[in-house]
């Protein structure tokens, strides 16, 4: 069965990389929490680097289902998002309200199309400054999913 008159030539390799890339998400989540081979700073570190670099290599490829969760969800995100940075923590947190974990570098409100991110200033050539935008858009993407009809 085909879903397009023409296959495409394109599809093959996204696919087996986006395979490849969640499958190397998956085994250093098992080798952190089900094995204890990595330290659970090293296993986050190891999953924000496979992120990043499956992100960069959709970024670079230009190829929206390794990167893009709305184009593979069947949405189109065409409303107005504000997208909030903050470069100090204390007003972040007191933005996200109060119950909010020690950890959160980002958040999405989808009920009000908001995003906020933690991006201080010595943190800005970090490889997760990169990843924390593209990350909070999937969350709407999957909230505009949700009530697609």
């Amino acid at each position: 069965m085909r879903l397009a008159r023409r296959p495409s030539p394109h599809t093959g390799a996204p696919a087996v990389t986006g395979t490849g890339i969640v499958t190397l998400y998956l085994v250093g989540a098992a080798a952190t929490a089900l094995y204890g081979y990595l330290p659970v700073p090293g296993g986050l570190l190891l999953a924000l680097l496979v992120a990043a670099g499956g992100l960069a290599l959709a970024d670079r490829w230009r190829a929206g289902l390794l990167g893009g969760g709305s184009r593979f969800l069947g949405v189109t995100e065409d409303e107005p998002v504000d997208f909030f940075i903050y470069a100090d923590q204390d007003p972040f947190y007191d933005a996200l309200g109060p119950g909010t974990r020690e950890n959160v570098g980002g958040q999405a409100n989808a009920d009000i199309r908001t995003l906020l991110a933690l991006i201080s200033p010595s943190s800005i050539d970090d490889p997760w400054v990169g990843v924390v935008g593209p990350h909070e858009l999937v969350h709407l993407a999957f909230n505009t999913a949700r009530h697609n009809p």
